[in-house]
């Protein structure tokens, strides 16, 4: 294993554990008032940091190619799964675009350009994915 690998397992590692806690304080400390402050901290700040380093690390460990086959698929799943979780927003922000109520027209082309932003970034991560080789 080289340096990279090794420093990169650990900032993930590190980041789930975070995320780990985040749930657990969440979960097991309800009713002291603080449990609302652990979930805010867990969904806006923990599990994108562990997604992203998690794609890193995927990153990271495809660049030094001696992985199995199964392992490169595995290193490609955050990545996948971010790219899924914004092409969907993006069709229910344009679902919201079409369907809902707005105040001012403004707001209307405000989440239709958002859901267009959302769902080119989708399809970039998507497209990133490239398939094992043989």
């Amino acid at each position: 294993m080289t340096p990279q690998s090794r420093t990169a397992l650990f900032k993930l590692i590190g980041c789930s554990s975070v995320s780990l806690l985040l749930l657990l304080l969440w979960y097991l400390g309800r009713g002291t008032g603080f449990e609302g402050l652990a979930i805010a901290t867990f969904i806006l700040v923990g599990a994108p940091t562990t997604l992203l380093v998690a794609m890193d690390t995927g990153r990271v460990f495809t660049r030094n190619a001696h992985l199995g086959k199964l392992s490169l698929i595995a290193s490609r799943v955050p990545q996948i799964l971010l790219g899924t979780f914004a092409c969907g927003v993006a069709v229910g922000g344009m679902i919201l675009t079409f369907l809902g109520t707005f105040s001012s027209p403004l707001w209307q082309f405000g989440c239709a350009v958002a859901s267009a932003l959302a769902f080119l970034y989708g399809l970039s991560n998507l497209r990133a994915v490239r398939p094992p080789q043989s």
